[in-house]
């Protein structure tokens, strides 16, 4: 059962969340509801009359969601070729002692009433967070580093013990990084719409004339946007203590239920990094390392029949001599590469992850699949 406060219970689609909101004039006008099962719907209001309410309703996928509210499409985009529950109107009329909704599928009359010129989400409410962050660097002179999250029914209020958590786990990244104290960043800034959270490091150059608080902000981000987590973890000095901090750092982002955006700028550079990881992933990572307290990765080769390669869903199933089964997931060399024959015998190459906890207990082995040939 959801904590959030419920919006809007729909009898076709159960309780829906507020998620975020697009364009506000007095009140939201186009915003964009979840539901407890994590699909979105965006509502444009097409007639407010006396006591009634209308929105054309089209349901979205978290890609759509980020073209919208980076601007990068026109809200109306998102309701063209959409059939059946996935594009319907709600009608919501406000009763002296009772509200009804309804839902229909009959929207001809309600498309009509979309705008013809291309409407994009406000930039004030939804905030350009890339452009913000290189912003605030090139103001401040600092590496900054902005986290944004996408939930929540208070989109401006950013808890403290959040704040607090990510700052400190933020800066013993960094510490972990170099193998080397620094100071905590400062909070530069919080924004409307979403939530927002900006933190600067103050600049020490090394001897290359680099920022060190950048190159491991790019560390970081390596790791962030890895879907393994030892890819980053070779420029680490510290693994023990990075693999802590970003295991509390991904345990507060999970309490918040949220999606994360995590952007990265620095004041002498034109580049902007950038890392989206949905609530299930930043649930499924913590999961993976909470109580990890190191990993050791090792290639190994395989002989065996590869009896499944799924390019879709990135995994693959390989059996070997003596029957065991190892799956797992496909890297890019794979995905790259070309077609393969099932089943077949091939001597597999793979990345095999040990995650270890401090008992130097073996909890779990992933493997990744990085070469094929055949035997």
């Amino acid at each position: 059962m959801s904590d959030k406060e419920v919006f809007m219970r729909v009898q076709e689609l159960g309780d829906l969340y507020l998620y975020d909101v697009l364009l506000s004039y007095i009140y939201p006008r186009v915003f964009v509801c979840e539901d407890s099962y994590n699909g979105k719907y965006v509502f444009y209001e097409v007639s407010s009359k006396d006591n009634k309410d209308v929105w054309l309703v089209a349901k979205i996928s978290k890609n759509e969601y980020y073209s919208l509210v980076d601007c990068k499409k026109a809200i109306q985009k998102v309701y063209e070729n959409k059939t059946g529950f996935n594009l319907f109107s709600i009608s919501k009329t406000y009763g002296e002692n009772e509200d009804s909704i309804e839902l229909s599928l009959d929207t001809a009359e309600w498309i009509k009433k979309l705008p013809e010129k291309p409407v994009y989400a406000e930039k004030e409410i939804v905030d350009d967070v890339a452009e913000k962050t290189l912003a605030v660097a090139r103001e401040t002179g600092a590496t900054t580093f902005g986290v944004r999250l996408f939930a929540g029914t208070d989109r401006h209020f950013v808890p403290q013990n959040i704040m607090s958590d990510l700052c400190s786990g933020i800066t013993s990244l960094i510490n972990s990084v170099f193998g080397q104290r620094r100071e905590e960043p400062v909070c530069v800034s919080t924004a409307p719409g979403s939530c927002v959270i900006r933190f600067s490091f103050p600049e020490q150059i090394n001897l290359f004339n680099e920022s060190d608080a950048a190159n491991a902000m790019g560390v970081i981000n390596e790791v962030l946007g890895s879907e393994t987590l030892s890819d980053g973890l070779g420029k680490v000095k510290n693994k023990e203590g990075f693999i802590k901090s970003y295991s509390k750092i991904l345990d507060t982002l999970r309490k918040t239920g949220s999606d994360v955006q995590f952007t990265t700028a620095s004041p002498n550079s034109t580049q902007i990094q950038r890392v989206e990881l949905p609530k299930d992933v930043v649930r499924s990572r913590y999961e993976d390392v909470k109580d990890i307290y190191t990993i050791e990765r090792t290639t190994v080769v395989f002989k065996g029949i590869l009896i499944a390669l799924d390019m879709k869903s990135k995994r693959f199933k390989l059996q070997l001599d003596d029957g065991t089964i190892r799956t797992g997931v496909i890297t890019n060399e794979i995905l790259e590469s070309g077609t393969f024959e099932l089943p077949k015998i091939y001597d597999a190459t793979i990345d095999v992850e040990k995650y270890i906890d401090d008992n130097q207990k073996v909890l779990k082995e992933k493997y990744y699949l990085k070469g094929l040939f055949s035997s």
